[in-house]
């Protein structure tokens, strides 16, 4: 079964379900932030931080057992 998502962008997503049997062995969920801290090559002790809102994602991995 699967269902299908919709975000304010107007982009379309298609979920599926993952089975239930044999299930799931190992899972790690990440979430990376876009940031990047730069420093400046006139004043060394002076760094700039620059983030992206909405740039940011969640990262799934997951193990199935054989």
């Amino acid at each position: 079964m699967s269902s299908i998502i919709t975000l304010p962008s107007g982009n379309e997503y298609t979920l599926i379900t993952l089975p239930s049997y044999p299930g799931v062995s190992d899972l790690s969920v990440t979430f990376d932030d876009t940031v990047a801290n730069v420093a400046s090559p006139y004043v060394p002790a002076f760094n700039q931080t620059q983030s992206w809102p909405g740039a940011d994602n969640w990262s799934l991995s997951f193990t199935l057992p054989r």
